[in-house]
């Protein structure tokens, strides 16, 4: 969804009689920049009643919510500029000698605008003054991005399943959902979901391990913290960078010079949600998120602030169904080391059909528990010379049961943290600069729990684990710096940033041992098959440089045609171990283990990035496009292999051991290596390359309608793979180095495209109501790798574009509508605007979102025998087509029997399966999510929020994918699981209840 103008056109008010009416242009467009991704540009030209234009115009443009006031004088072309500009409402005022002024109000600029605000004067003997105020803007004519803003008040008012803000990057264009519209799930224009880039208030926010948000929290960034951000999905300028997917910027909330703050709670219980259909009873369950937020000045015009703290506590039930040994089998037991061990099972409850295996089913709840808290901290200086220091922090700790065992559980440990601190200098008005610095942390500690030492896996009954540890910590340190220089026509641009990132990982960081008994039997006689133990690794020290650098230039040709073109640089560095712990695998180059000194992989150096994109207003009509390169670094783990070829990382495995003792005590004397399997990484890779385009026509219509008409196209080459190497020739039966098995080997030779089709139809807020609608038809083909840290290995290991296809990602249709309606009732409406029942009926609201798509394509898949495929790979196998006959039942397909499995047959010893992948498309999704609030006006600035909110309002089914594995026919075809079941897009119906107090 496009970025919304706030205000309506020229309403011109009279302050001297015979005063006419002047003529008004304000071109708004929204250009997603680094250098300003939490700033606003506004300038434009001066002229008079005849089109010349005036220079030595004084400009005056003053923050209607701190003070801060900026100064700029029209040069000899009549142009002026303000840039990096912080977000909110503004007023203008245009003087000189001879001339009337010229005031605006409510002028709002958001994330990432850069507006051009044209004015006309009039020649006057006398000082006069004309008010322009709601000054609304009907189309972006300076940009060709592809994206829109969300501001405070879709967060305010959509429902939000979780009351995660990540669920409205959905209505962005281009952006697919192909999950429950989580920051995972959400990917844009046909990139992987780890080719996204987030920043918060410039300052770095992707994952730094992994550039997704690695956190399985909800309030890492809590709702409340944000004014606004911008999603561009495309064709963003040369400011940006650092992923070739979407680029979301976020804002902060900041305080003024009024007092304001909030208080809330928002409640979900199971009594309010319809059971989901894929569970036979209804699953307890509790949610709530509490919290609060206060801001306002701390010297007036001058230090503001703004705090903020959220809480979530959360409570799921799971049901286990474990096996355990029956009371028979336990009695059979004569060995006190068996009996111990048998008594860590719990006792049965359900008989199953073997007399030596008792089900236990017992439902244990899943904890979740959050806090968030935010502050942030305005200082002016004076007009010239700005700072500002945001932190924000989340503790989060989940504890989820493993089995029906009591303490038997996983708690994991999170705790993000994101900083930053930005110093700004306005040397003149037109030459400003913007210092910022600040770290990006995540933080996880997962402990295991076990009622064993070891590992005790026995055939029929559930397993016995034991503990373990988990560390896996990622900063990232930045500092950067932009300039901005304002030449005319020309708006330049020029930046540059150093990041350095450091990830700390143990995995497991302490032994794991596994014991194994062949069957019930040999448990009694604790006669064991094989024991094996995999060593804790120590803590792993990852560290990498990032080097970026831009320049950009937005070139006005002419007043109704913006040339934009821009450069960017970026340097990722070769990843190292900060005490030289390593272990390079090549099997070309050394054929084998190299020395010590080998480096891990050698950089790219060649990542030039040029951008260039045109807009052309043409009354109005907007025509749009451009083209560009996008590179991305992926994640620092793709090109780690050297630290999982550590001999401190071994595996042994001892085969016919001796008997258990117990406690349980290992014996691995005879414990030997099984056989060396080291990771590979194609050390001339190359980093991920994007060519991207785009062409659109808007136009705005009558009503305070406008639409858009668009198509899409990125070119995706040097994407992340996996591949299997030494595989075994067909014809010799050997591998090309004996001693080493099969290796995964991670590539950068991916290949994908993506083409699509997007419409909009938007209204900007007029009689209470907004709207907006998004559809995309699209298409993504690839060779099973999305880029990122998405990637398969092909059937055929030596035959990647063999498995050229639709990819899994793959979404032919997806629309999104949204809308706020402000009900036309009560004091100052159009109806019931007096008595009572302005109370009682007025002050309603009705929000929503609708969303629907088709289904993700599916592969059907075999399990084979290495000695039934030609290169022993077993991998994403697949089966044969029957010709003739419809992979899907007569009937069409259904959550029963998905597939039909007459279309599908196993290939013969030898030879591979002919059956394409993606060739099937699973089940779509269909939802409706409405909100219904009343505001109750308690005081003049007091005003109490009582909202409902149900997600899935028609409860329709929304399924999961079905089993895809051919060879597993009690699973193949059927679909057993919905899509989601408690938080985000595709649940059953649940309802939700707030309260809120503004004041």
């Amino acid at each position: 969804m496009r970025s919304k103008p706030e205000s309506r056109w020229a309403m011109v008010t009279r302050r001297k009689s015979g005063l006419r009416l002047i003529h008004v242009t304000l071109l708004l467009t929204a250009s997603a920049i680094w250098a300003q991704v939490d700033r606003a540009t506004l300038g434009g030209t001066v002229s008079d009643s005849s089109g010349a234009v005036i220079p030595g115009v004084k400009i005056e443009l003053v923050s209607e919510e701190t003070g801060l006031k900026r100064e700029a004088t029209t040069g000899a072309n009549g142009q002026y500029s303000f840039s990096l500009l912080p977000i909110g409402e503004y007023s203008l005022r245009a003087a000189q000698t001879g001339f009337r002024t010229v005031v605006f109000k409510d002028l709002r600029l958001g994330v990432g605008d850069n507006r051009v605000l044209d004015i006309q004067m009039e020649v006057s003997s006398i000082e006069t003054q004309v008010t322009v105020e709601s000054i609304l803007a009907p189309l972006e004519s300076s940009s060709a991005v592809v994206g829109t803003v969300i501001g405070s008040s879709h967060m305010r008012e959509i429902p939000l399943n979780g009351r995660h803000w990540a669920s409205l990057m959905a209505l962005a264009p281009g952006a697919i959902n192909t999950g429950d519209g989580s920051q995972q799930t959400i990917r844009f224009v046909g990139r992987a979901r780890d080719d996204n880039n987030w920043t918060f208030d410039g300052m770095d926010a992707t994952g730094v391990k992994d550039p997704r948000q690695e956190a399985a929290l909800r309030l890492v960034i809590s709702t409340d913290t944000i004014a606004e951000f911008r999603v561009n999905s495309t064709m963003y300028s040369a400011e940006s960078g650092n992923g070739a997917g979407g680029q979301v910027n976020l804002v902060s909330r900041s305080g003024t010079n009024q007092f304001h703050g909030s208080l809330f709670e928002f409640f979900r219980n199971d009594h309010m949600d319809a059971r989901n259909p894929f569970d036979t009873v209804k699953q307890p369950f509790r949610l709530n998120q509490f919290g609060g937020n206060a801001g306002g000045p701390i010297l007036r015009n001058r230090t503001f602030f703004f705090s903020n703290y959220e809480g979530l506590r959360q409570r799921v039930a799971q049901t286990f169904r474990n096996d355990v040994p029956s009371a028979a089998f336990r009695a059979r037991a004569t060995l006190p080391v068996v009996r111990e061990l048998l008594a860590l099972y719990p006792a049965g409850t359900v008989s199953t059909s073997s007399a030596e295996i008792d089900r236990v089913e017992k439902t244990r709840s899943q904890a979740w528990t959050e806090n968030a808290a935010s502050l942030r901290v305005d200082h002016r200086f004076n007009d010239k010379n700005t700072f500002f220091a945001r932190y924000n922090v989340d503790d989060g700790l989940i504890v989820a049961p493993r089995t029906v065992i009591e303490n038997d559980r996983q708690e994991s440990m999170f705790r993000p943290s994101n900083y930053v601190m930005q110093f700004q200098r306005v040397f003149r008005p037109t030459v400003v600069n913007e210092w910022k610095a600040g770290f990006n942390r995540s933080s996880l500690k997962r402990f295991s729990y076990g009622p064993v030492p070891a590992t005790i896996n026995v055939s029929g009954f559930m397993a016995l684990n034991q503990n373990n540890l988990l560390i896996e910590n990622g900063t990232s340190y930045s500092v950067m710096d932009n300039l901005v220089i304002n030449r005319g026509r020309h708006t330049l641009k020029f930046g540059v940033e150093i990041r350095r990132a450091h990830v700390n990982v143990a995995d497991p960081a302490w032994d794991s041992m596994s014991v194994s008994y062949p069957s019930r039997q040999a448990l009694l006689d604790n006669k064991v098959d094989s024991l094996s133990i995999t060593a804790g690794a120590p803590v792993l020290g990852t560290r990498k440089t990032y080097y970026y650098g831009y320049v950009q230039d937005d070139f006005k040709i002419r007043p109704q045609i913006t040339l934009n073109l821009g450069l960017r640089y970026e340097y990722y560095g070769v990843n190292r171990e900060v005490n030289d712990r390593y272990r390079v695998f090549d099997m070309w180059a050394c054929r084998g283990f190299c020395p010590h000194g080998t480096p891990w992989y050698y950089p790219d150096r060649n990542n030039f990035d040029p951008r260039v994109g045109i807009a052309w207003a043409i009354g109005k009509t907007v025509i749009r496009t451009g083209a560009g390169i996008y590179h991305g670094p992926g994640q620092i783990d793709d090109v780690n292999t050297a630290l999982d070829n550590m001999t401190e990382r071994y595996s042994l495995t001892a085969r016919e051991a001796p008997a258990l003792s117990y406690p349980v005590t290992p014996f691995l004397s005879q414990a030997r290596s099984e056989g060396v399997t080291p990771r590979s990484l194609q050390r001339d890779r190359r980093d991920l390359y994007s060519a991207q385009w785009s062409f659109s026509i808007q136009r705005q219509l009558p009503g305070q309608f406008q639409t858009q008409i668009g198509y899409i196209g990125n070119s995706g080459v040097k994407l992340f793979a996996r591949q299997y190497i030494n595989n075994i020739d067909p014809v010799t039966k050997v591998r090309p180095l004996p001693n080493f098995g099969r290796m995964d080997e991670k590539r950068q030779d991916g290949k994908s495209n993506f083409h699509a089709l997007q419409v909009s139809l938007h209204r900007r807020a007029a009689r209470g109501l907004t709207w907006g609608t998004e559809y995309m038809w699209s298409h993504s083909i690839n060779d099973g790798n999305l880029g990122g840290g998405e990637g398969n290995q092909p059937q055929i290991a030596t035959c990647r574009a063999c498995d050229r296809a639709n990819s899994s990602q793959d979404i032919r249709h997806t629309i999104t509508n949204n809308w706020m309606y402000e009900l036309p009732m009560g004091k100052g409406q159009r109806y019931f605007n007096s008595g009572p029942a302005s109370k009682v009926l007025g002050g309603w609201e009705l929000s929503g979102i609708w969303t629907a798509r088709t289904g993700r394509m599916l592969t059907v898949g075999i399990s084979r025998s290495s000695a039934d495929v030609p290169d022993g790979n077993t991998s994403n196998q697949r089966p044969s087509i029957v010709p003739g006959v419809s992979i899907y039942p007569a009937g069409g397909p259904t959550f029963a029997q998905w597939f039909n499995p007459a279309a599908f047959a196993i290939p013969a010893r030898g030879t591979w399966g002919n059956a394409g992948r993606s060739i099937a498309t699973g089940p779509g999704l269909a939802q409706v999510d409405v909100a219904l609030k009343k505001n109750i006006r308690l005081a003049e600035r007091k005003t109490l929020v009582v909202r409902v909110e149900s997600f899935n309002l028609f409860n329709r089914v929304q399924a999961g994918n079905p089993g895809t594995t051919f060879t597993s026919p009690a699973s193949f075809g059927l679909v057993s699981s919905g899509l989601n079941r408690t938080i985000g897009t595709g649940t059953s119906r649940q309802l939700q209840l707030a309260l809120r107090l503004n004041f």
